[in-house]
């Protein structure tokens, strides 16, 4: 028999006003179960590809303000659907990848439902059902509400800043409108995300979920040239016969974007490595750069050049969890000549330095 961890889930009233799921009197409580032993191989899988940006203990906002995951708002709110959708498509344009194996990640249909278990496993409240919640509100009068209580932190155009892109197509496509009003009301104990049930009347809740799922989808990826599958990891080094390039490097850990495009352009002897899940370097990579995935360094470190001629610089969107994540391990099997690509692809991409999507192969350089 099979170990299970029990909730017992009541269903909550959601939101106030005319946005109040009712639930019949007679209904009687969901029974929503957690698999232990799923939840076990879960932990595995989160500190291998999830702890880098959203802390050990889901804390969150250890790099690129990436949500606590444990938190008790956050988890009573999402559905699983909601989590499944972000996990395996992840968040186009952001440093959120996709991480199931038929977008090019690494994870398998049942990781990802051992995922599930061990995130659900860090909840304390029970969940709370919003799928019936409907808002009616009035997206002009939103736009006022956003502008002064959510554009410093999400963006003026729900691009993100220091909190969530609430215009990313994928997240437009699974929050709904319970979820988004729950979360403005009650907000994220324990965040920066401040809760607005005190603050704003329900109408006005209302309106401001109207405007917020009425942004237009907007990602920062542009549509990159194709190119040719990686380089094999035996032939990595980019213009094998030029000379080392010259970087300086600030902190002794990191090196300009410029330079290194300077460097490209002179035929400098380098590896670039993209520190990314394989399925971002499939969507958007610096030229040349090759798939290396943070959580397998150890793996495909044995194929990298280490001589004094050879700089390697990995680069991700965070802009330094990933990149610096494979060059500390780099450097702690003996490669010297690493450094981090300072301000990240995203960045890269601004300048309008060469890029270009490439095909996933059928053995990725992904495990």
């Amino acid at each position: 028999m099979r170990r299970l961890f029990a909730l017992v889930v009541v269903l909550l009233t959601a939101c106030g006003g005319s946005a109040e799921p009712e639930q019949p009197a007679s209904s009687a409580p969901a029974l929503v179960s957690v698999d232990v032993e799923a939840a076990g191989r879960g932990r595995e899988v989160y500190a291998t590809y999830c702890a880098l940006c959203h802390g050990a203990t889901g804390e969150g906002y250890v790099a690129d303000n990436a949500p606590a995951l444990a938190n008790t708002d956050f988890l009573a709110a999402a559905s699983d659907t909601y989590l499944r959708r972000a996990i395996e498509g992840g968040r186009p344009g952001t440093p959120m990848s996709a991480w199931a194996s038929t977008a090019g990640g690494p994870l398998s249909p049942e990781q990802i439902d051992d995922l599930l278990a061990f995130l659900r496993s860090w909840a304390t409240e029970p969940p709370i059902d919003l799928a019936s919640v409907t808002v009616h509100g009035r997206r002009e009068m939103g736009a006022n509400v956003y502008a002064s209580r959510c554009a410093v932190c999400h963006g003026a155009s729900g691009e993100g800043v220091t909190a969530p892109a609430l215009s990313n197509p994928a997240f437009l496509a699974t929050a709904s409108q319970g979820f988004v009003r729950f979360t403005i009301e009650h907000g994220r104990r324990n965040t920066p995300m401040s809760g607005y049930g005190e603050q704003l009347d329900s109408a006005s809740i209302d309106d401001l979920v109207a405007f917020v799922l009425s942004f237009a989808p907007h990602t920062a990826t542009p549509t990159a040239p194709m190119g040719g599958p990686p380089p094999d990891l035996d032939h990595l080094v980019m213009n094998p016969d030029g000379p080392p390039p010259g970087f300086e490097l600030r902190e002794d850990r990191f090196v300009p974007g410029r330079a290194v495009h300077d460097a490209m352009l002179a035929g400098a002897r380098m590896v670039i490595l993209d520190a990314r899940a394989a399925s971002d370097w499939s969507t958007t990579h610096i030229r040349g750069a090759a798939p290396f995935p943070f959580y397998s360094v150890d793996d495909l470190a044995t194929h990298l050049p280490n001589d004094d001629n050879t700089w390697i610089i990995a680069y991700c969107a965070c802009p330094h969890a990933a990149s610096g994540h494979v060059v500390d391990a780099l450097r702690a099997h003996g490669f010297a000549h690493t450094a981090i690509l300072d301000e990240g692809i995203p960045w890269w991409i601004e300048q309008g330095y060469p890029i270009e999507a490439g095909p996933m192969p059928e053995s990725a350089p992904a495990h």
